[in-house]
């Protein structure tokens, strides 16, 4: 007992009580401590099923939750670089991850992979990736406000208005849309990174801040190994900065800068990009053949019904909308330019440039924007199928409107910027309580009904050869072997469902066989063994994996996906070089951006 009472003494002295009571105090004036907790407390309310009570699955949910399984499958088995989907359609394997980069989907995979629910996964790393979301948006206001916006005596201000930029990018309606409405998770990840990628290319063009490669290398890296539509907006957006400062062509400075940024970019997602462009050079896919992925008539109106341009745009030709656009683009740049020369709050300047940006984002959602003559000079912007995507880069004209037209609270004014931020909490909520959505949810305890093996979205990267109506076809084939004969006759040998896809038993003992196709769809990289001698692999008429040249002799077969040469040396490429970027860090010491 005696123990207790001296904890007893000691707890009562006052110089205890001051010590506790001045660590609470710091915590609470720690104003790092709150910008964190306001940006969790918003995220929190930003993702499910916080701000909903059933699970949307959207368009794309369920092929994440197809993807987020087979990635925790190859994890398991060892297979960090993963290319193909060997479970998907009932075992022919699909080849999305030469095209839809994996790296961010390490996280809901490791949550899976530790015994959490396929949703309940999802939903932390949403969770998840909007707090990082809000973390690298205040990260890069602080920078912009800073620099641009505030006086150097008004610099502890920056704090507080690039918290509720942070926060206004998380509840972006856009964002919300593609994670509750759309489900596309890639894009919605992909956000985090296009505030990095706009204030470097900002900095560099406009500021001739060269030193910003490293962000804008590091930015971009990132947004091609998450999503890359993004990363084709934003470098269209990085084309237009660079023809509004032509003169930077002819800079030495400028020139060293791009080329190391972009050397390190390759290098860095080395792994994916070469892969990725041999599967494309080897294979014709859906994305490029299928009219519903490349008719651009479909898309415009999605976001917005604006009849009265619906009308005009079916009177005029698309190099009349083409000028239209040009006096439209003009007549805003005048319009900004006596706003600005008018006013001498750079505020104020920023909040208009702001809001017209968004207004032409409108436009562009609406058949008054030439899509076709667009198409027809870069035909690479099919590629990102959906005009409404360009509302992604409108996340920080977005932000910088809230950051530009919210008071500039001083520490004293605690309980406003509290309620401020509870508006910010509530948001979400009130945003996503359409009953709309309720209608088109699935209760948790029905998600076990949805077989999602067959959830991969229009195929797009299936190879062409195979039917368009994929699910159909691959059903109706089932397990099949088809064993083609010197006569030209085709037998088929259905097998058992449970048989593997990578073991076959065959009879050539007469020699007669020509070829085997397979019930796997083909994709450069299969390797195949008869009585472990190794056999040619070729792409059937079909679009299905085909063995040649096999042995008169009962015949043995095995084969498996084991990649390219390519596939490994990118591998390399990629490890070795980040590697090295983390070694030259270290011993250069950390590099410093002025916050």
């Amino acid at each position: 007992m005696i123990h207790l009472d001296i904890y007893a003494i000691i707890s009562d002295r006052k110089d205890v009580k001051l010590l506790e009571t001045n660590k609470i105090k710091f915590w609470i004036k720690n104003k790092k401590i709150l910008i964190f907790v306001a940006i969790l407390l918003v995220s929190l309310f930003a993702s499910p099923p916080i701000a909903m009570n059933h699970i949307y699955i959207g368009e794309d949910v369920l092929y994440h939750f197809l993807r987020i399984e087979e990635l925790s499958n190859n994890i398991l088995s060892g297979k960090f670089f993963p290319y193909i989907y060997e479970n998907a359609l009932g075992g022919y394997g699909y080849g999305s991850a030469f095209f839809y980069p994996e790296i961010t989907l390490f996280v809901p995979a490791l949550l899976y992979i530790l015994g959490f629910k396929l949703n309940t996964a999802l939903n932390i790393s949403i969770f998840i990736y909007n707090v990082i979301t809000g973390l690298i948006v205040y990260f890069t206001l602080s920078i912009f406000l800073k620099d641009e916006v505030l006086r150097s005596e008004n610099a502890n201000m920056s704090k507080w208005l690039s918290l509720v930029g942070s926060l206004a990018y998380i509840i972006y309606p856009y964002r919300l849309y593609n994670i509750f409405y759309r489900g596309a998770l890639n894009e919605f990840i992909a956000m985090s990174f296009i505030p990095l990628a706009i204030l470097s290319m900002y900095k560099i063009f406009f500021k001739r801040e060269f030193k910003y490669w490293k962000m804008l290398s590091a930015s971009f890296s990132l947004l091609l190994l998450t999503h890359l539509s993004t990363t084709l907006i934003l470098g269209l957006v990085g084309i237009v900065f660079m023809i509004i400062n032509l003169k930077l062509i002819i800079s030495s400075d400028f020139i060293k800068s791009m080329l190391k940024a972009i050397s390190c970019a390759i290098l860095a997602t080395a792994y994916f990009l070469f892969p990725m462009i041999e599967q494309m050079f080897s294979n014709e896919f859906f994305y490029t053949t299928l009219p519903k992925l490349n008719n651009i008539d479909i898309y415009p109106n999605q976001t917005i019904d604006k009849k009265v341009f619906q009308l005009l745009s079916e009177h005029a030709s698309q190099i009349g909308l083409l000028i239209l656009n040009i006096v439209i683009i003009f007549l805003f740049i005048l319009i900004i330019k006596k706003f600005c020369q008018k006013i001498k709050n750079k505020k104020w300047k920023i909040f208009i440039k702001s809001v017209f940006i968004l207004i032409y984002i409108f436009i562009m959602q609406t058949n008054i924007f030439p899509w076709k003559g667009v198409i027809t000079i870069l035909p690479i912007i099919q590629q990102v199928q959906f005009p409404f995507r360009f509302f992604a880069i409108g996340g920080v004209a977005f932000a910088l409107m809230i950051i530009t037209s919210i008071p500039e609270l001083n520490d004293n004014s605690l309980i406003f910027k509290m309620i401020i931020i509870g508006l910010f909490i509530i948001a979400p909520s009130l945003m996503l309580s359409d009953k709309y959505l309720d209608n088109l949810s699935v209760k948790k305890e029905e998600l076990y009904l949805v077989e999602n093996t067959w959830c991969i979205g229009f195929g797009e990267y299936l190879p062409s050869k195979i039917e368009p109506s994929y699910e159909k076809y691959i059903k109706g084939r089932g397990n099949k072997v088809e064993v083609k004969y010197r006569d030209g006759k085709i037998k088929g040998i259905d097998r058992d469902k449970k048989e593997s896809h990578l073991r076959y038993d065959i009879d050539n003992r007469d020699g007669e066989i020509v070829s085997i196709e397979l019930p796997l769809t083909y994709y450069k990289g299969y390797k195949a063994t008869a009585n472990e001698k190794s056999i040619d692999i070729k792409q059937s008429k079909n679009g299905f994996v085909e063995l040649h040249n096999l042995p008169k002799s009962k015949v043995y077969i095995n084969i498996i996906y084991k990649g390219t040469v390519v596939q490994h040396i990118s591998k390399i490429i990629t490890i070795a070089s980040v590697i090295s970027g983390i070694e030259i860090y270290m011993k250069n010491g950390r590099y410093k951006y002025r916050i």
